[in-house]
């Protein structure tokens, strides 16, 4: 009889994007890529900065009524449509949530109550001013996120079905516009920061060039490889954390995984290419964890899935918030794996991320008492 561990894949999990696709009481750890994917950033460095704007005026952001949601996820306003999959309908559901993963896994930090700032790009309209209101709002430092007037904020058309599942129609807009004196803006900040977080939203040339840089200064790099796209061999020395899902992880080695050897196969593989560390998130099943001195697995987390999107995001803001508070990498992970599981127990990609009261108590609630000790929740309940 096969395990959790060695059952890993389901007919029903979306062989693109990595999206999860949950039902009724799903496991969920290592939740893979956030569903909301789009472009207004991929950046985030962890450091303390006060929140403001750049390139909109205070009367432009206090202009957006409070709740306004324009679902602007990384830039790009997302339309969330209940569908199956292959169906064509008339009408249904139809909504506006923020999202996309640089913007969730930011937030998901600012809820956390990390100091963290953001890079990006936005168009000179509506959904821009939006989307900046909300990562203020969330207290993220919209300093270096930069206004486009050539080009409008990016947009995801999002499809989701009765069991979680996703399929994304995606414009980059102003994100694709990013570019190497924009990075030089932020250069103070990054220098500063402790943790660099990227996806691969932006130009790819930026995300390499940022990588290099400052795994050179002693950050601590993660990379959420999504979208997938294709990394050059001489990156991986400069990565100290990868965290593709399943999918991801396939395109990136190659190798079908089927079962958690299959998985720690591939890990293997991203090590002899030089990175640091490979956190594989693996659906509802959990996640492996693999670097040179040691390989583990940790089991899921029961929850009553209702929304999947953005749970990867929030897997990667639990990961990045754990190291940033000097835990190990198996006792981050384990925080990512619950900041995750919390996630997809609401609806909408950064509605749903957890801040540290909600934390607590679902902790409480789910007689988890040992994360009480990795989230130093005695200490942040305090703040």
């Amino acid at each position: 009889m096969s395990s959790a561990k060695d059952d890993l894949i389901r007919e029903s999990v979306r062989e693109s994007y990595g999206d999860i696709a949950r039902k009724g009481d799903a496991g969920c750890c290592g939740p893979s890529l956030d569903c909301c994917d789009t472009e207004m950033t991929d950046l985030i460095g962890i450091q303390n900065k006060q929140s403001s704007q750049m390139g909109y005026s205070d009367e432009e952001l206090a202009s957006v009524p409070e709740g306004a949601n324009m679902g602007l996820g990384c830039g790009n306003p997302q339309a969330i449509a209940a569908l199956k999959p292959g169906e064509t309908v008339l009408g249904g559901e139809f909504s506006t949530a923020a999202g996309g993963k640089g913007a969730n896994q930011a937030i998901g930090l600012g809820k956390l109550k990390s100091d963290v700032s953001f890079i990006g790009k936005v168009g000179n309209d509506d959904y821009g001013v939006s989307l900046l209101k909300n990562l203020r709002d969330n207290n993220v430092n919209i300093d270096y996120v930069y206004k486009s007037d050539s080009i409008n904020s990016g947009i995801s058309l999002i499809l989701i079905n009765s069991n979680g599942q996703n399929s994304i129609a995606h414009f980059p807009g102003a994100n694709s516009k990013l570019n190497l004196e924009d990075i030089g803006k932020a250069a103070d900040m990054l220098n500063a920061s402790d943790i660099i977080l990227l996806q691969l939203e932006i130009p790819l040339d930026l995300d390499f060039h940022i990588i290099k840089k400052y795994s050179k200064k002693g950050k601590t790099i993660i990379l959420d490889p999504a979208p997938f796209s294709i990394i050059p061999d001489d990156i991986f020395p400069h990565i100290s954390v990868i965290t593709p899902n399943r999918v991801e992880m396939e395109q990136l080695t190659g190798i079908k995984i089927k079962n958690s050897t299959d998985s720690l196969k591939a890990s293997g593989i991203l090590l002899d290419k030089g990175s640091g560390s490979v956190i594989n998130k693996l659906d509802d099943y959990g996640v492996s964890i693999m670097n040179k001195d040691f390989n583990t697995f940790i089991d899921s987390l029961k929850v009553k899935a209702i929304d999947t999107v953005g749970a990867g995001d929030a897997f990667n803001a639990g990961l990045a918030y754990g190291l940033s508070k000097d835990n190990d990498l198996i006792s981050s992970a384990k925080m990512a794996n619950l900041v995750g599981a919390i996630s997809v127990t609401k609806k909408g990609a950064q509605n749903s991320l957890p801040t540290i009261e909600e934390i607590k108590e679902f902790i409480s609630e789910k007689g988890l008492n040992e994360y009480i000790n990795l989230f130093k929740m005695k200490d942040i309940i305090k703040e």
